[in-house]
Formats: structure tokens, C-alpha cells, sequence
């Protein structure tokens, strides 16, 4: 197989091997809150949209004993139908094989490890290593997407603080095409946020108001105590007949974080407040009230690429989250590349070409979707003020 520009095919990974490969890594292990606790709900295999059913618990249930032949149903239960449509994405990758030289390789043992494991035979070791950084960056970028993506970034309805103008005009550019495409999971909870009904409606709490700012040492408490009142009832007693490990957890901007830290460090023992799984302490993560809080290094990362970041290095939005395990839900598919023979889902190929230098092209084509569980197991917080 060929393309117009002489290409010869090299690889062709099929859609589930490119799943396993590239794909699920992405979105599971090598992303560092749904390694260490599985905050997130992925779903793959999604080809256009995903239902998400939920049955309401019945309370008061119980009736004085009636006469036979006496039928007066007081239970009910209500479906709540929360569906997340996904959006089509590709990736288009170019190499120059005369930018490397075989020093480079030292660097690369074991990559031919993990092609043989796949039994993808024909790939070398700098060709697996191209696909390795590939899945870096589908990492990083899918939870952009995730939780930044809005049809209106760097609109006037954006709901974040960002000085865009200061950003590289290619790198900016780049970031809007993508983020534009597909509504992630801050613009979903902004929705609701929004909303009058309570079925849908999601709690918000102010993270700066112009005067209490979450990032303050001397206030950090009182703020993630605001976000479990906010709560429903039904998420401030999540699980609570379970480990702490399946409890409702804190997501917080970095800065959050350090603050919590700072308020542990003046006033006990740090240690005490550590997470324990199976009596080991989980790396970065302690304790509120014996809710696990963790800092999301997606949204430090994004404030930095996008300028959100004060004078002092602290977050301009100081984004924070108590939600329940799995609410944060990915649809998420390989499809077929547009060349596939027998339905790859990614590709390399090589030019024959003398004038290409041994280029090699990497195609691959995915399809993702972000959504909320339910809006009831979920409490959001921004700053309202920027500061």
C-alpha cells in the first residue's frame, strides 16, 4: 500500500492494538490521578454517542402492612439519562530520520520490548520510541481536552482567566483549532452551574470572591468545608460505609494544595494526614475529614501554557472539585484511518525517496467525549474574580 507521495506502509497497527498501545495508556496508567486512585470512568469502544443510566435511590420505602388485595405503590424510582456524543480527532505525525543519530538509541533500549509484547513485528526501536512520545502527548492533550475544551475558548463566553495574547501565536492557534472542537468537563459543569432544575444543576462554590481566597493558608479550611456543605447529601455520604479509598475526593488547583500542605505543616503532623491504601501511603495524596485531596497537574500545566498565572506564580482561576469516583466520565474510539486496508487504526510509513530522507508519517484517527455522571455527585469551584 501507497500513498500519492510514495509512502510505504511499515506498520499498521489494528484499531484494538492501537486501543492497547496508545489509547488506553493515555487515558488509565499514564495518567497520574487515575493510576494512583481511578478518579476517572472510561469508556472505549464509543462510536458516536453513550448513554449513562442512573437509578435514583427510594427513600421512605416502608408502608404499614395493607389487606390483601390491596395494591398502593409508594416506590419509586427515577432514571436520570446523562449522554456523552464524541468528537472526531486525528493525529498527523512527520519524522525526519537524518535529525537522529544513532547515539540516540542508548536511550531507546527496551522499546523494542514493548513492540514484541505488542507482537508487532517490522517496527524498530526508534519507530516504537516515536509512538511512545506520541502517547506522551495524547496523554497531556486528551486531558486538555477534557477539561478545558469549549466552543467558546478564547471567546467572550470563555469561562477562564487567560492572557492568550501573550502566548505564541502557532501555539495558540494550535490550542484553539483543538479545544474548539470538543466541550470538556469544565464547560459541561459550567452548564449546569447554570441551570434552575435540580436534576441536572450542578453546586458551585466561589474559590475568591475579591476577599476569601482559597490559596490562603488561613483559609484553605474554611473553603474545602464550604465545598462538602454545598454538597447533596447524596455525595457528603458517598460510599461512607466503605474504605476512605472509595470515598468522594478533593480535586484541587496545585496552589489549593500547597495551601493545605502550608495549614498541615503549622498545625500537626503532616504524616497523620497521609492516604493509606492496603497500609501503604499513596505518593501526593492526604486527607480533609478523611476525603483524599489531590492536586490535578493538568490544570497547573494549562494556566501556565495559557498565562492564567498571577505575578507570584499562583493561579488566576484556582479551579477545585468535590465529586465522587467515576463521575468524571471519557467516551473515547480508534477509528479506521482513512487508508486502512483491513481497518488499522494507526499507521507508519516510510518514504522511499531519496529527496525525503527516510521521513516517516504517522497517522492515526480517534474519536473522544467528556461528560458528567451525575449532577448530584458532583461540587465545582472558579474564581469569580480575577486575582
Amino acid at each position: 500500500m501507497a500513498n500519492p507521495r510514495g509512502f510505504q506502509t511499515i506498520v499498521a497497527l489494528q484499531t484494538q492494538q492501537a486501543t492497547d498501545l496508545l489509547l488506553a495508556p493515555a487515558l488509565n496508567s499514564d495518567n497520574v490521578l487515575q493510576n494512583q486512585m481511578g478518579i476517572y470512568y472510561v469508556m472505549t469502544g464509543v462510536k458516536d454517542k453513550r448513554k449513562m443510566l442512573h437509578l435514583s435511590k427510594p427513600s421512605n420505602s416502608l408502608k404499614p402492612k395493607s389487606g390483601c388485595k390491596k395494591w398502593d405503590a409508594n416506590v419509586r424510582y427515577k432514571l436520570n439519562a446523562d449522554e456523552i456524543t464524541v468528537c472526531s480527532f486525528e493525529v498527523e505525525g512527520e519524522m525526519c530520520a537524518d535529525e537522529f543519530d544513532a547515539g540516540c538509541l542508548r536511550n531507546l533500549q527496551g522499546a523494542g520490548s514493548l513492540v514484541n509484547s505488542m507482537a508487532v513485528p517490522g517496527l524498530d526501536e526508534m519507530q516504537m520510541a516515536s509512538l511512545l512520545l506520541l502517547r506522551e502527548g495524547l496523554t497531556d492533550d486528551i486531558y486538555k481536552i477534557a477539561y478545558f475544551g469549549d466552543e467558546d475558548f478564547q471567546g467572550d463566553n470563555y469561562m477562564f482567566f487567560g492572557d492568550f495574547a501573550d502566548m505564541d501565536s502557532d501555539n495558540r492557534a494550535a490550542m484553539q483549532r483543538m479545544l474548539r472542537h470538543c466541550n470538556g468537563w469544565w464547560k459541561e459543569i459550567a452548564n449546569r452551574v447554570n441551570e434552575t432544575d435540580p436534576d441536572t444543576k450542578v453546586a458551585y462554590v466561589d474559590s475568591y470572591d475579591g476577599t476569601n481566597k482559597a490559596s490562603d493558608p488561613t483559609k484553605v479550611i474554611a473553603f474545602l468545608e464550604q465545598l462538602y456543605a454545598a454538597a447533596d447529601p447524596v455525595l457528603q455520604y458517598w460510599n461512607k460505609s466503605k474504605p476512605n479509598s472509595e470515598w468522594p475526593v478533593y480535586l484541587v488547583d496545585q496552589d489549593i494544595y500547597n495551601a493545605y500542605i502550608q495549614y498541615l505543616r503549622a498545625h500537626g503532623d503532616l504524616q497523620s494526614y497521609a492516604l493509606i491504601v492496603n497500609g501503604t501511603p499513596v505518593p501526593n495524596v492526604y486527607t480533609f475529614n478523611g476525603y483524599p485531596i489531590m492536586a490535578v497537574p493538568e490544570w497547573r500545566m494549562f494556566d501556565a501554557e495559557t498565562k492564567a498565572l498571577n505575578s507570584d506564580g499562583t493561579s488566576k482561576n484556582l479551579r477545585a472539585m468535590f465529586v465522587a469516583k467515576e463521575v468524571l466520565s471519557v467516551a473515547s474510539d480508534v477509528s479506521s484511518a482513512p487508508s486502512a486496508v483491513n481497518g488499522e487504526g494507526i499507521i507508519v510509513q516510510v518514504s522511499p525517496s531519496i529527496k525525503d530522507k527516510g521521513a516517516v508519517a504517522t497517522y492515526m484517527a480517534l474519536k473522544l467525549g467528556f461528560g458528567i455522571a451525575h449532577n448530584k455527585l458532583i461540587v465545582a469551584s472558579w474564581n469569580s474574580t480575577e486575582a
